[in-house]
């Protein structure tokens, strides 16, 4: 009898899990994607690389801006996906104690700083759900969220995709 009963509690326990992840619209797990799924089919064939330093023999921002080219199509396949992506971080604010709300997601360090940025389609705009803490944009991170197709302007480059993030992790 009391191993029914605890079965019972087991399979209740379990079921009201997995309709809370079904209710949610968010899996356990994300999705974990490439910087490659971002862009439409047509465009994954095209060679791509970072383009090269615009601001040689500075050392600091004094230079002049460099400006983004290139496509803002979109993977209509991921509006609203879980998921989570690597890249480096471009915060556009950050406080005296490392904290950040709002960043670029970029694939690659450097960019929307001393190189033209990448495409509005090789950029994320994120959106965190609270405050996170970082110690370091010298370094790669994951990001985990809900990804949107949805444009948006800053001063340094404009975006194709929008993720209402709620984890930050650094990448191995």
């Amino acid at each position: 009898m009391r191993r029914q009963l605890n079965r019972r509690l087991l399979l209740s326990f379990l079921a009201a899990v997995t309709a809370t992840s079904i209710a949610s619209g968010q899996p356990r797990r994300p999705r974990e994607i490439d910087w490659d799924e971002l862009l439409p089919e047509r465009e994954r064939l095209l060679p791509f690389s970072p383009p090269l330093p615009l601001h040689e023999g500075y050392l600091d921002e004094s230079g002049p801006a460099a400006q983004q080219t290139g496509s803002a199509a979109v993977n209509p396949k991921l509006n609203g996906q879980w998921v989570r992506l690597p890249g480096f971080l471009v915060p556009l604010s950050l406080s005296r104690a490392g904290m950040i709300r709002e960043c670029l997601l970029v694939p690659y360090y450097g960019a929307c700083i001393h190189v033209p940025p990448p495409p509005p389609n090789q950029i994320v705009y994120v959106v965190f759900n609270e405050n996170k803490r970082i110690d370091t944009i010298f370094d790669a991170y994951w990001i985990t969220g809900t990804l949107r197709v949805a444009k948006r302007s800053t001063n340094l480059a404009a975006t194709a995709y929008t993720l209402e993030a709620v984890q930050l992790a650094s990448y191995p």
